[in-house]
């Protein structure tokens, strides 16, 4: 997911919802020493469409495409009939030279659908013998979303893929810019779904390009096939990196999934927040009411031992908004309270979300989140034109704007309704709001209607992977999975990944047994993918500037997930913990500001009780520590 920061927070373009950008890479390290049949020919000789075209497997052609990401430098934009050279250090980063490759490959032969795909190559003789696929963010619809290769990767030698999951982004031709929200691709006519195309973005494209990618690079470098693979991910590249794994199991030997899009929860806790708001305009909630309820919520920051700044546990707090923020007079509003109808929506947004038969559908959102730069998600981008009709912000938002209504609303539209003329999200859900125990005003919550959840879930059926079984083959051929997410995250409910990998646990009986193959990293104070308050950097991932960047941070088994997980499957080390890194603005190229060891859920990160909270080296991760476990009234409410 994108969206354009709004107010206060900047107007920069973050990645959001499913930012998520998936990596396929093979191997560790970077310096293996190139195969014996490499061929001889230079990166010039090499990055040309005519030898780029010999290698590549049926079915996939060399070529421009119409649809790089528009935040792309113009070194990589600029193809010619399909291939260009990045020389060393043109864009100022140190990075070594490298090819940059685009075209198409069939995802389906019957019917001869295409996606376009991007991949960079390093120059012959600097392959590690590994491949690195990356997945997209939002509803795709671009290639390289995750910008330019970061100089760990291309330093270290992977041959890096990406794919557009089968359609062109509307934004780019008609805005000029890659929004990555354009649902429309989905329906072929009101009340005619394009089933080849949602196959596509559910699971075929990515599945189809780890296939077509691992023959190609293998045959340009002249081996017989690649030595491993790995898959990194974040947001919708999260859901990807999990389909993959649990519908996969054999495409990649490693996989890192951030933040994993779960549609029937994302969208049950997004419109939740959008619907309990368009009761009236009296629910609707101001940024300087947001930012009063932030304050409040701040302080489940010492639930965890520590005051400093970081919430490790939310879901241990007993934040109650009734008891912690003003309640307005009556027939009055103001930036200092909340009216009754808001305390009800926040009431709403931190509660679990449950079908008619009383069945979890959505955990509530932690208090944590409200304390995030991101939590402007939860107000709406302008004042509604209406409260009742279709298009409450106008025809077609998310072609120029990313936020909840605009991107969740309209998803829900095409991928689930098939795009009909009379879906109203405001009405056609046919959520309800109101209390869960008439004798606790506190327990004001939203119904799905079961019939509406099951509508959602066979929309998605092909995409989805939160069956804790699903993952059993992945795992026992030995691959390695790394999930993380951050307890800020206001765009994806860091509760669902929690909830999910706590059902995975029973599901293999118990956490020790889990952690063989499967790791959960949480990061306190950090937001969507990327950012947040907290050390958020222990990844080398999103390189886009001015789209959605993330610092870069040393490619080491301490520092980077990626390396950390290639460690883990190829000399058969677990991670035991993994340093986050805190710059100031988020710039790798300023001071470090913080550093702090994540754990693998569920312990937590506890402090030494002496030296500098800042530096992580004052703090440990006990194996066996099972803090995060401890819920608190705040974590009931949720659901957890």
């Amino acid at each position: 997911m994108r969206t354009r920061l709004r107010g206060r927070r900047s107007s920069a373009i973050v990645s959001a919802i499913f930012a998520a950008s998936a990596v396929a890479v093979s191997g560790c390290g970077g310096n293996d020493v190139a195969p014996a049949n490499a061929p001889t020919v230079t990166l010039a000789e090499m990055c040309t469409q005519a030898y780029m075209q010999r290698i590549m497997p049926a079915g996939a052609t060399v070529k421009d495409i119409p649809n790089a990401l528009t935040y792309l430098p113009a070194q990589m934009r600029t193809t010619k009939g399909g291939t260009v050279v990045v020389a060393e250090n043109a864009l100022g980063d140190g990075a070594p030279p490298y090819c940059v490759v685009t075209g198409s490959f069939v995802t389906n032969k019957e019917s001869g659908k295409t996606a376009n795909f991007g991949a960079v190559f390093p120059a012959p003789g600097k392959w590690n013998g590994k491949y690195l696929q990356f997945g997209c963010g939002g509803n795709c619809g671009s290639v390289f979303e995750a910008g330019p290769p970061t100089v760990a990767h291309i330093s270290s030698g992977y041959a890096m893929w990406h794919t557009d999951d089968g359609h062109v982004d509307r934004s780019i031709a008609e805005k000029g810019f890659s929004v990555e929200a354009d649902p429309t691709f989905a329906v072929k006519a009101p009340g005619v779904p394009d089933t080849d195309a949602l196959d596509d973005y559910l699971y075929r494209a990515v599945h189809s390009l780890s296939a077509v990618g691992k023959q190609a690079t293998a045959a340009l470098y002249g081996a017989a096939k690649v030595d491993h693979s790995y898959f990194l991910g974040c947001s919708d590249g999260g859901r990807e990196a999990m389909v993959e794994a649990t519908h996969y199991p054999d495409d990649f030997d490693g996989i890192v999934a951030g933040a994993p899009y779960d549609p029937p929860a994302a969208h049950t806790n997004w419109m939740t927040r959008e619907l309990v708001q368009f009761r009236s305009p009296a629910a609707a909630l101001s940024d300087a009411q947001m930012q009063l309820v932030a304050k409040a919520a701040a302080s489940c920051d010492a639930s965890d031992g520590v005051n400093d700044g970081l919430d490790q546990n939310p879901n241990a707090c007993v934040f109650n908004v009734r008891t912690a923020v003003p309640l307005c007079a009556a027939g009055s509003a103001s930036d200092s309270c909340l009216t009754q109808a808001q305390m009800e929506s926040v009431s709403a947004i931190l509660s679990a979300v449950r079908d008619t038969s009383g069945n979890t559908v959505a955990a509530g959102w932690a208090a944590a989140t409200l304390t995030s730069n991101e939590s402007f998600f939860y107000e709406f981008p302008s004042a509604p034109l209406t409260l009742t009709g279709r298009d409450p912000f106008g025809p077609e938002p998310y072609l120029s704007m990313f936020t909840e209504w605009a991107f969740s609303n309209y998803i829900l539209r095409d991928f689930v309704y098939a795009g009909a003329s009379d879906y109203n999200g405001t009405r056609s859900l046919g959520m309800s709001f109101g209390l869960g125990d008439p004798a606790d005003a506190s327990s004001f919550q939203a119904t799905m209607p079961t019939t509406t959840v099951q509508r959602i879930t066979s929309a998605f059926q092909k995409g989805l992977w939160d069956d804790p079984a699903a993952l059993s083959s992945f795992s026992s051929r030995g691959a390695k999975l790394i999930m993380y997410h951050g307890l800020t995250d206001a765009l994806m409910n860091a509760n669902t990944t929690i909830r999910y990998y706590r059902a995975l646990a029973a599901a293999r009986g118990g956490y020790g047994n889990l952690q063989k193959d499967v790791r959960l990293f949480l990061a306190p104070g950090m937001n969507h993918c990327v950012g947040g308050d907290g050390p958020n950097a222990f990844l080398n991932q999103y390189n886009a500037k001015g789209w959605f960047a993330g610092p870069q941070v040393p490619f080491d088994t301490d520092h980077d997930a990626l390396a950390a997980l290639q460690n883990w499957v190829e000399k058969g080390t677990p991670p035991k913990s993994i340093i986050a890194s805190k710059y100031a603005d988020d710039d790798a190229s300023k001071s470090v500001q913080r550093t702090m060891p994540l754990c693998p859920f569920p312990s937590k990160a506890q402090y030494n009780g002496s030296g500098a909270i800042n530096d992580a080296s004052n703090w440990s991760c006990p194996e066996s520590d099972t803090s995060m476990l401890n819920i608190g009234a705040a974590g009931v409410r949720a659901g957890m």
